[in-house]
């Protein structure tokens, strides 16, 4: 079976990336796209590509995941071949740094989470109706259902927004269950002033290697 890892990446930031080249997975990067476009064009990478028969892993740019992150979520579908499975994340860095972007209970249609808290986890693996993208593994049957399109709203038109929000929609429509294994506790690098950071990354150097064409917009690590 093998993987394939995506990130929809605005952003170049070393400390998630210099932990994602410790991960023996091949990796896709959809660079400086704006999101509706980036997350259809990872979808259609992924499927145009049939080696990739196992999982769509998907990771925001902005989350640190660990090789032993990905070793036991790989140890998780390889023993009960799991249709999504995630790990979890705090929110952001500020006023939710102590809560889960995953929730059991979600209004879905209303945007009304009940985001998890520590008290609400388990030790190991629990089924949930929603998760932010911590690194999630879609199985590839699954990718295949899925549009992988926003809701209504974005910076573009027909862009759309809130893709975890619209995949969470969209497999409990078809009675596709998703998991988080609470084990896997990953850093998201948001709000206590990252922003401006996270906003810039590096984007004028790459683009100056890219008109050098040293790389390209598409990169396979």
């Amino acid at each position: 079976m093998r993987n394939l890892i995506a990130s929809a990446s605005p952003r170049d930031l070393p400390q998630v990336l210099d932990e994602r080249k410790r991960i023996p997975c091949d990796q896709y990067f959809r660079k400086y796209d704006f999101e509706g476009p980036a997350y259809r064009n990872i979808r259609n990478f992924f499927l145009e590509h049939e080696e990739y028969d196992g999982y769509l892993v998907i990771a925001p740019d902005d989350l640190i995941v660990t090789k032993k992150d990905y070793e036991i979520l790989l140890a998780d579908i390889l023993a009960h071949d799991y249709p999504v499975i995630s790990g979890i994340c705090n929110i952001n860095l500020s006023n939710l740094k102590d809560t889960f972007a995953a929730s059991t209970f979600p209004n879905l249609e209303y945007c009304q989470f009940g985001y998890l808290k520590e008290e609400n986890l388990s030790d190991g693996i629990m089924k949930v109706e929603w998760a932010g993208y911590p690194f999630t593994w879609i199985r590839r049957d699954v990718v295949e259902k899925i549009s992988f399109t926003g809701r209504p709203g974005g910076r573009l038109e027909n862009e759309g927004c809130s893709f975890d929000l619209q995949f969470a929609m969209e497999i409990q429509k078809l009675g596709i269950p998703q998991y988080i294994d609470c084990r896997v506790r990953m850093l998201h690098l948001w709000g206590a002033g990252m922003e401006d950071i996270l906003k810039v990354g590096m984007r004028e150097s790459f683009d100056q290697l890219m008109l050098a064409g040293i790389v390209s917009q598409h990169l396979v690590l």
